[in-house]
């Protein structure tokens, strides 16, 4: 009756104060001042497009209270939704932020800067893919296209994944490399733990950044805040991989993804499919493109201990798993290095994966010849909103 009504309204008050308050507990995160000595020990955040990048940046601006800064130009487009959402440090890579954003080597940033750590950011190569695909068709950090958008760029997606299979690679070459790790610590942190298993995930990358095996309560008690607040409150955005997934009216039908999911079975032997909820992107790719990319990725799969979940019936980050949520590279000295000397990495230092041309003069992996075949075809339908028109942008 009316008084169950009131005591649930009551209830759900109750709720968003609890969660408000515990919002309000987090102050606006601050640039470094000169006398910080937090400005000398500067860590890159590396990451392919479209890994979670701005999810950690988020998370860690709230441990930390400190502005977290990218090698981008401010002034552009997707880089301003970015401002509009809350960052306050973009462009910046000076020592008045402790952290920088980069897609180094994928492609050069704006500002060449110089790294004593490195946070790598990874996601498995489908939901990375997939999601890339969106952001550059929307051109926008969270709107995805109408499932049938597919279809009709067909053409454009098959280029698409083949290229970006490759250049998913390249990258995480590079930083699994020895000419980085033999230089720096580098924790690669996956996107999946971080959603899944927040709380481990951040408390491995406090003692990865502090530079400690124990963290102070402090420390522990704001990572159990930040974990309490909800998917959307703690990060910037809604992943886009959860809306595509539980958007109903875009007109995708069940056998399409229950296909997609049993080429992946045919490719991978036995396994059970719940177990990789994390792929929802996988019904976008037909048999060809799934043993296309698992050929191409699967030695860095090996390597960030995915292919372990795919073989087997559990997920990444499960406690059957024997990582603790984050794979660390560990530092070695070599001859040219003296034991007490910190050695730091340079990023944007040479050429990117992707070449700066003139059909793509950004090496963003988008340029004229994509947009051009594009424009001859009706605008991209976008889910719950307008379509977009690139002949226009």
């Amino acid at each position: 009756g009316e008084g169950s009504k009131l005591v649930a309204a009551s209830a759900e008050e109750l709720k968003r104060e609890s969660t408000s308050s515990r919002i309000d507990s987090f102050a606006p995160p601050i640039f470094l001042d000169s006398n910080d000595e937090r400005r000398t020990k500067k860590i890159v955040l590396a990451s392919y497009p479209r890994s979670g990048n701005s999810l950690l940046r988020s998370l860690l601006e709230k441990l930390t209270g400190v502005v977290t800064g990218t090698d981008s130009k401010p002034d552009r487009r997707l880089i301003k939704q970015l401002t509009e959402m809350g960052f306050q440090g973009e462009g910046v890579t000076d020592d008045s932020v402790m952290f920088v954003k980069t897609h180094y080597p994928e492609r050069l940033g704006h500002r060449m800067f110089t790294a004593k750590k490195a946070i790598v950011v990874v996601r498995n190569p489908f939901d990375c893919i997939n999601s890339y695909f969106n952001m550059v068709l929307t051109q926008t950090h969270t709107k995805s296209i109408c499932e049938s958008e597919y279809s009709k760029y067909s053409d454009i997606w098959e280029d698409f994944v083949c290229e970006e299979a490759k250049i998913w690679v390249q990258f995480h070459e590079h930083w699994l490399n020895k000419r980085v790790t033999s230089k720096i610590p580098v924790l690669v942190v996956r996107y999946e733990d971080l959603i899944a298993y927040r709380r481990t995930s951040l408390e491995r990358i406090a003692r990865f950044v502090y530079d400690t095996n124990t963290l102070d309560e402090s420390v522990r008690n704001k990572i159990v805040t930040i974990c309490n607040l909800s998917q959307q409150d703690s990060g910037l955005y809604t992943p886009r991989s959860k809306e595509q997934a539980s958007d109903s009216s875009s007109g995708g039908s069940d056998n399409e993804s229950d296909e997609s999911c049993g080429s992946l079975v045919s490719a991978l032997g036995a396994l059970k499919i719940d177990a990789l909820g994390y792929l929802k992107s996988m019904k976008y790719f037909h048999k060809g493109q799934v043993r296309f990319v698992l050929s191409t990725t699967k030695h860095i799969l090996y390597k960030l201990k995915y292919w372990e979940s795919f073989e087997n019936d559990w997920g990444p980050g499960t406690e059957s798993r024997p990582i603790t949520s984050c794979l660390l590279f560990q530092q070695t000295q070599d001859s040219n290095t003296c034991n007490n000397e910190e050695v730091e990495v340079r990023i944007n230092s040479r050429y990117g994966i992707r070449p700066r041309t003139t059909d793509d003069p950004n090496g963003r992996g988008f340029g004229k010849r994509w947009k051009s075949r594009i424009a001859v075809l009706p605008a991209v339908r976008i889910k719950n909103s307008e379509s977009l028109d690139f002949r226009q942008i």
